[in-house]
């Protein structure tokens, strides 16, 4: 009532809150010191729902983020082309990062597709779009070649060819710790959805 958050509600806020600063440097830390200050039985309530959550989570609070993964897909691939493609490499760990923030903004959670999921899709698109991987390599066999050159330029744009140089798709398959199938439908779910969040970054050419 009033915009005014419920007990419930805000003691769940604290005891996420006091789960993410346990992660945080000092200064977070400083900031959020009000935690020692609050009434003794809210605190107690914070505690045990603090409890709860960590229990769901099985007490994995460090899960690595969509862009940790990219980080270290992208650093992998590196190191099994032999540095071949260091500069093409750097080049799509920088743009996966960027179309990372257009995906998590534009789509809801969804449970069924991972970060690590979404990681690997986004680099290899990526690397694809270079054409330093084979972009066809990654097309599901249910979807139509012309259709997928399209949802490829309707998500990222007009192919970049100027670097030239095929990745072995075995070397990214390697990398990204999949089979081929697993990459062609994260590839397909991650290029959809870019392509609906296009129109929202101004990328979209038709």
């Amino acid at each position: 009532p009033g915009g005014r958050l419920g007990p419930s509600l805000a003691v769940a806020c604290l005891a996420v809150v006091s789960i993410l600063s346990k992660h945080k440097t000092h200064i977070m830390r400083n900031r959020l010191r009000r935690l020692d200050a609050l009434p003794e039985n809210t605190a107690e309530q914070v505690g045990h729902q603090e409890n709860a959550f960590l229990e769901v989570l099985q007490w994995r609070t460090l899960v690595p983020s969509l862009e940790d993964w990219i980080s270290m897909f992208t650093q992998r691939v590196n190191v099994l082309s032999d540095g071949l493609f260091e500069f093409q490499i750097l080049l799509a760990q920088q743009t996966a990062a960027h179309l990372a923030q257009d995906l998590l903004i534009s789509s809801a959670a969804d449970p069924q597709h991972t970060p690590c999921q979404f990681a690997r899709a986004l680099v290899a698109s990526c690397l694809a779009h270079m054409d330093v991987v084979d972009s066809h390599r990654l097309r599901p066999e249910d979807v139509d070649e012309n259709e997928w050159q399209d949802l490829h330029i309707q998500a990222l744009g007009a192919p970049d060819s100027s670097f030239g140089g095929l990745l072995d798709v075995t070397v990214l398959l390697g990398a990204l710790g999949c089979n081929l199938g697993q990459l062609q439908q994260a590839c397909l779910v991650a290029l959809s959805r870019l392509r609906a969040a296009a129109p929202l970054r101004g990328m979209l050419l038709v």
